[in-house]
């Protein structure tokens, strides 16, 4: 069992990876030349990738400790993180693709990401989430998807859309294999993350906005 300072270590690095991605080829700079547009730039990124307000507020708030520290140790003269403010949290709220929205997305989309998209929507699971879904989380017998969201820790079971399961079908896989390998693994910040990639397959289909979540199922039938 993974003790909660194991799972903080983990956040934490994940946090690092994200944002340093974000930063793309300034991420080879010195500390001195991050500045508050780089730390919004990955606030975006992860609002973008499906992120709620409140978690991207804590993921700049763990970058922020590590600006901080680098200024008490005078390797900077100030964080760059102090300039931003916070994000509200209880009014924020996000938009869900419409039918029509989800039909052009999955047109202008490629590869493991029609499956990924079409996941995402009939599931509400979240990006990261969705990239690194495995076959043993598809029932086909039972037409179900079980699976257990980093967000909430908690197992849901939902019915398998039969258009996701046509999709999933035209590449079928077994067991630990991933249900997308080309998105799997593969952090969500930065323009060649997940994210970027989303964004580019929104240009694509003539959709403004940021990522979105919406479970055209129903609610979980276990839990």
């Amino acid at each position: 069992m993974q003790t909660k300072a194991a799972s903080s270590g983990q956040r934490y690095r994940q946090v690092v990876r994200d944002f340093t991605a974000s930063l793309g080829a300034r991420a080879q700079l010195s500390l001195t030349s991050m500045s508050p547009k780089d730390i919004r730039s990955y606030r975006d990124a992860e609002l973008a990738a499906g992120k709620s307000p409140k978690t991207a507020n804590l993921s700049v708030k763990i970058v922020s400790a590590a600006f901080h520290a680098a200024q008490r140790q005078g390797y900077i003269a100030a964080n760059p993180c102090t300039a931003l403010d916070g994000l509200l949290e209880e009014t924020a709220q996000r938009g869900t693709f419409t039918a029509k929205q989800m039909a052009r997305l999955i047109d202008a989309a490629e590869g493991d990401w029609k499956g990924a998209i079409m996941l995402g929507y009939f599931s509400g699971a979240r990006l990261g989430d969705v990239s690194n879904m495995r076959w043993s989380a598809i029932d086909l017998e039972r037409k179900l998807l079980t699976f257990t969201p980093s967000k909430t820790k908690k197992p849901v079971t939902i019915p398998l859309h039969r258009e996701l399961e046509c999709q999933l079908l035209k590449a079928p896989g077994i067991g630990k294999a991933f249900l997308f390998p080309a998105l799997a693994g593969k952090g969500t910040g930065g323009k060649s993350g997940l994210s970027g990639q989303f964004a580019a397959v929104m240009a694509r289909a003539g959709i403004a906005g940021k990522i979105t979540r919406t479970r055209q199922t129903g609610g979980p039938i276990a839990a």
